[in-house]
């Protein structure tokens, strides 16, 4: 809790005060200003703490300011490095050397004190803005370092340790690494044939790591995962040229977990560059992971220091000749981007002199942002650019003046365009089309400040929006800094993908004031990897051919805060493959089988990167979690010879999937391009979004949410149960439909105020409801007043409501009260998340984890809480002080001590929020629901019922007449056939009918079940029809009650064949020709909509 963090934090500031001494110690001397001011009023626990990051900001000024002139000289560089005077080249060379000897060598010590100085303060949330402003300067410093793309000379003596990214959990599954290399001519240095060329991994090289080295003058390429090496050598000699016209080798290696590639160009800088060859690696299935221990990883190139021992296939003399970094994961690298050299000078050694292709596109990495000045007052301001991504989401264009913006993004795949041009709300307007698909696309934006008009061209479609446009002086392109971004609230991350044909008012753009933006787009710039899915979101690949049973396998990463969800299925129509999420738990599990092949001891929610791979082999089956291994006696059914579809997420899943790998009996092995994609539902390609549960930011620093999830792997396997009741439902959802397009029904987002009284009842046992419970959920309202959340009684009580547009959170007790308020309203139409709760006579208040409100109630009295809650207004038992009425609006992710809460006992008024039009019909969504009329249906041997259905699920109840045993209907699908079931007391009869095309087709389908003459009649779409034979039915003496959608729990014993709610559309119930009024349902469970459809 924040208290103890408190505590931590003061015993440390003494060793904090020391680190930021030493760090003066290294700037005195440079005057120069300051980046940041001070930070605004903080709450006493943390004047400490906020004091020292004042000082860490002050000290940072002049690092800012130095990034200029290095900036200036990596430029220089550039302009000079074609020069044929050998003494203009050299001395720019040195210039450049000097600047970048001044950001390495200077900096290393205070970037990593300040680094150690962040991971102290990041418990505390209030001063998250200034961590994000240092984080910002360390970006800048080593972007400049990152552009400096010349040659590094090696003589044999010399080396230098390269920075490494600091995403090694990314590199755990997927590694890319390009590089150039060239040997000189023997002449110059006589004849060296083996020489060490580059280390990747832990400082103890027994460990896993990545290496290559010059054997015999050929590149060898080694790797290490676990206790196994695996070595492979290029057949071709590097090659060998003089120095100031080097011609160099492309170095291209690849890994996805246990295989690797190496593809190898000679003379790739040539004029006519060699035909690139390719070579395959198996490191073994017992290891898959590359596991870099991020406080001893090194990166040698070139050479390595005299203490370090190498493995024994890359212990040879350091380089002789010149190597060039081209890119690590996507990302550019440079060799002068280094931590330390070893014996290097470049003004003795000069540098290699290649031939480069110059590049006229610019590739933004997703990180930054490019800042341009333009021409204020112009008539009319003209931008315009070539995009190419292949990215969901991204900020495009942004420009600002005081409180008024405009900031053209990609949204889903689409351009978007969001503005503030008065003192209005901001706005958006949908722009075009799909512009996501990796070709080209020309963006023009012409500002008619005369005609109060700004047009958007995207590929000759234009686009108007009216309105005063004001004068700017500057814009951003592909991203902006955080100041802004917080200033605007934008959450649209940066642009990833390729610019070029740069356009302004006044001419070409040059791109000199950037942050995460190069002049080249690399060959994997177009390949995404990750994906983040919104709760249920999921993907689907088709015509995935898969190999024999003893050569499969499927790897992917994953992070969640969810306890359960589908993460991985292969499904065809009588095989399947399943890896899924139960309870935290990972169980793998096969259409066959009657329980889990697997399932994990331990749980995996922590919000960490986790990797999953399911291998079998010649020595059976395996299931490997972070590379720790169970194993089974079972074989894996043979899922070869046809084409599966791959589905990814689906079910209750939230969060992200990365560097997923199916081993396919046609290809060489490879990551999955997740572009080609051929179905995608609520998931956002490109990055992880994951959104930790709102308690993290109390609880950071707890020990339980740091402890390191590992289990023992000669630890047996536990007993387990049957299919349980979760894991047959994510069977089912396994065959659900495809969404419609525009489909908005949010999964697990419910809307309350359609009613005043319109609630949610939650009844928890009264031991999970204490004196220091912490609740949490998402809202989304337009309303300025109304019943959030309430629990307790009139005299003790906890509740959350909304007062003129801000949130209220509110401690009761005997006649004493504590009230927190936000500070922001909170009805402007977006989600806030917000976290209540109590710590004994303590109450907070956090909203959007901003800030924390904190508050005791007087006279250290304590609240008493009873069970029940509610959500929305509760019908009585409240102080007359509250609303008295549900707020209109929604709410998500409703939490109790970090646990969900999706299950109430009472549903009233709540309905699904849906986005768009609606047509007439009820909506049951995919959490399940369904209405109940009362004594509303006589069910006889003559019986007539007709009704339509629009399905997003292929099984499910229908509906139901009747709750006595031998007096009951049930209309239900199963696995996308329409079944009628009628039972009476002589007995039990049922039709089916199989559609001759599936349901799942987006269009309404009509269904007719008919009883007469006691023979029973199925019909569907008036083409499909079935008749049973006859069962005697006994008259009708009294109504039964009509359930649609699903059947209550009790009505379970009735052993029905299908016991899930139905997900989708129904409309246009009638019995024996009468019209059904659904209005006046009795009894609403669940989450159901009666006010209509989504289209």
């Amino acid at each position: 809790n924040l208290q103890q963090t408190l505590k931590v934090i003061t015993v440390q500031k003494g060793l904090i005060d020391t680190n930021i001494t030493a760090i003066r110690d290294d700037l005195r001397g440079i005057q120069r200003g300051d980046i940041s001011g001070m930070i605004s009023s903080a709450k006493s626990m943390v004047r400490n703490a906020n004091d020292i990051t004042n000082e860490v900001l002050d000290g940072l000024g002049p690092i800012q300011d130095g990034l200029g002139p290095i900036q200036t000289d990596v430029t220089r560089i550039k302009d000079t490095y074609g020069s044929t005077q050998r003494e203009d080249f050299n001395k720019a060379l040195t210039d450049a050397d000097n600047s970048v000897k001044k950001l390495t060598n200077k900096l290393p010590d205070i970037l990593s004190k300040i680094e150690s100085i962040n991971q102290q303060l990041l418990p505390l949330g209030n001063i998250s803005d200034n961590v994000d402003r240092i984080r910002e300067l360390i970006q800048q410093a080593r972007d400049a370092a990152n552009k400096v793309a010349i040659p590094m000379r090696f003589n044999g003596k010399s080396g230098v340790e390269v920075r490494v990214p600091n995403d090694l959990e990314d590199l755990k599954g997927y590694t890319s690494l390009s590089l150039f290399l060239q040997r000189p001519d023997s002449r110059e240095y006589g004849r060296t044939e083996n020489m060490f060329v580059m280390y990747l991994g832990n400082k103890d090289a027994s460990k896993d790591y990545i290496g290559m080295a010059v054997i015999d003058g050929k590149l060898s390429c080694v790797y290490n995962l676990g206790e196994q090496e695996s070595e492979l050598q290029v057949d071709q000699s590097v090659t060998k040229s003089e120095t100031q016209e080097a011609v160099m080798d492309r170095v291209k290696f690849q890994r996805i977990y246990q295989f690797a590639s190496l593809n190898y160009t000679k003379k790739a800088t040539s004029i006519k560059p060699g035909t690139s060859q390719f070579h395959e690696m198996d490191g073994g299935s017992s290891h898959t992971l590359l596991n870099l221990d991020p406080e001893n990883v090194v990166f040698y190139v070139g050479g390595y220091p005299p203490d370090f021992r190498l493995p024994a296939r890359l212990r040879f003399p350091p380089y002789k000749g010149c190597i060039e970094l081209d890119d690590l994961n996507e990302n550019v690298l440079s060799l002068y981007n280094f931590k330390q050299t070893f014996n290097l000078n470049t003004t003795e050694v000069e540098p290699c002199r290649r031939r480069k292709e110059e590049s006229d596109r610019n590739y933004f990495e997703g990180t930054g942002y490019a800042r341009v000045p333009t021409q204020p007052n112009a008539p009319i301001p003209t931008f315009g650019q070539v995009i190419q991504t292949t990215m969901d989401r991204g900020l495009l264009f942004f420009a600002e003046n005081k409180d008024r913006f405009i900031s053209l993004d990609i949204e889903d795949g689409k351009l978007l365009v969001r503005y503030k041009l008065n003192s209005e709300p901001p706005k958006e307007k949908e722009v075009t089309q799909v512009v996501n698909n990796g070709k080209d696309h020309s963006i023009q934006i012409i500002i008619g400040k005369t005609q109060k008009l700004m047009r958007i061209n995207v590929d000759l479609v234009g686009s108007l929006i009216h309105g005063d446009i004001f004068d700017f002086s500057t814009y951003y392109l592909g991203g902006i800094p955080i100041s802004i971004r917080e200033r605007f609230n934008i959450s649209t991350p940066a642009f990833r993908g390729c610019m070029k044909n740069l356009k302004k008012t006044t001419g070409v753009v040059r791109l000199n004031d950037t942050v995460g933006v190069t002049k080249k787009c690399s060959e994997d710039w177009k390949l995404v990897r990750s994906a983040s899915f919104s709760r249920g979101g999921q993907l689907r690949f088709t015509n995935v051919d898969l190999p024999l049973p003893n050569e499969f396998q499927a790897s992917f990463g994953f992070q969640t805060f969810q306890p359960s969800g589908m993460l991985l299925n292969l499904q065809a129509q009588t095989r399947s493959l399943q890896i899924s999420l139960e309870e935290g738990h990972i169980e793998l599990n096969t259409r066959d089988s009657s329980r889990p092949i697997f399932k994990t001891p331990q749980t995996y929610t922590d919000g960490s990167l986790h990797y999953v791979s399911v291998i079998s082999d010649h020595s059976g089956l395996r299931l490997l979690i972070d590379d720790q291994t169970l194993k089974s006696n079972q074989r894996l059914q043979d899922l070869s010879g046809s084409q599966y579809p791959l589905y990814l997420g689906g079910s209750h899943f939230e969060g992200c999937i990365s560097n997923v790998f199916i081993r396919r009996q046609s290809e060489s092995p490879a990551v999955l391009d997740l572009t080609n994609k051929t179905f995608k539902r609520d998931v956002s390609l490109g990055g992880c979004s994951l959104n930790p549960p709102p308690f993290l930011l109390l609880l950071r620093g707890s020990t339980r949410l740091n402890k390191s999830h590992t289990f023992n792997i000669n630890q047996p396997l536990q007993d387990t149960p049957v299919a349980s009741p979760r894991r047959m439902e994510i069977w089912r959802e396994a065959q659900s439909c495809l969404p419609p397009p525009g489909a908005q029904a949010s999964h697990g987002t419910l809307r309350f105020g359609d009613r005043p009284t319109s609630h949610l009842l939650f009844t928890i046992p009264q031991e999970l409801v204490t004196n220091r419970s912490r609740f949490a959920v998402d809202v989304q309202t337009a309303s300025s007043r109304g019943l959030v959340f309430f629990t307790g009684t009139q005299q003790s009580y906890m509740a959350l409501y909304l007062s003129k547009g801000r949130l209220v959170f509110v401690l009761g007790a005997d006649g004493k009260k504590l009230k927190l308020k936000s500070k922001e309203k909170c009805n402007d139409r977006q989600w806030h998340t917000v976290v209540f709760g109590q710590d004994g006579e303590k109450g907070h208040l956090v909203v959007d984890g901003l800030r924390v409100r904190e508050g005791s109630l007087p006279g250290n009295s304590t609240v008493s809480l009873r069970a029940p809650i509610y959500l929305g207004s509760s019908p009585s038992g409240k102080p007359k002080s509250l609303p008295q009425n549900s707020f209109v609006g929604c709410l998500r992710n409703f939490q109790l001590d970090q646990k969900p809460l999706d299950t109430p006992s009472l549903s009233v008024g709540v309905s699904p929020c849906l986005g768009g039009s609606l047509e007439k019909g009820i909506y049951f969504s995919q959490e399940g629901g369904h209405v109940v009329l009362a004594n509303s249906v006589l069910l006889g041997p003559e019986f007539k019922l007709v009704f339509s259905i629009r399905p997003r699920s292929l099984t499910g109840i229908l509906i139901h007449v009747g709750s006595r045993p031998g007096r009951h209907l049930c209309v239900y699908l199963e696995a996308g056939k329409v079944t009628a079931s009628v039972d009476s007391e002589a007995g039990g009869i049922l039709a089916s009918v199989t559609p001759k095309r599936s349901l799942c087709d987006g269009r309404w389908h009509s269904v007719t079940v008919t009883i007469k003459q006691h023979i029973l009649h199925l019909e569907l779409d008036a083409e499909n029809s079935y008749t049973a034979g006859r069962l005697p039915f006994p008259p009708a003496d009294t109504r039964e009650p009509l359930h649609i959608g699903g059947v209550p729990a009790g009505l379970k014993t009735l052993k029905l064949p299908v016991w899930e709610s139905f997900f989708g559309c129904l409309k246009n119930i009638q019995v024996n020709h009468v019209p059904i009024p659904v209005t006046e349902a009795l009894d609403i469970q669940g989450t159901v909509s009666l006010s209509g459809c989504p289209h």
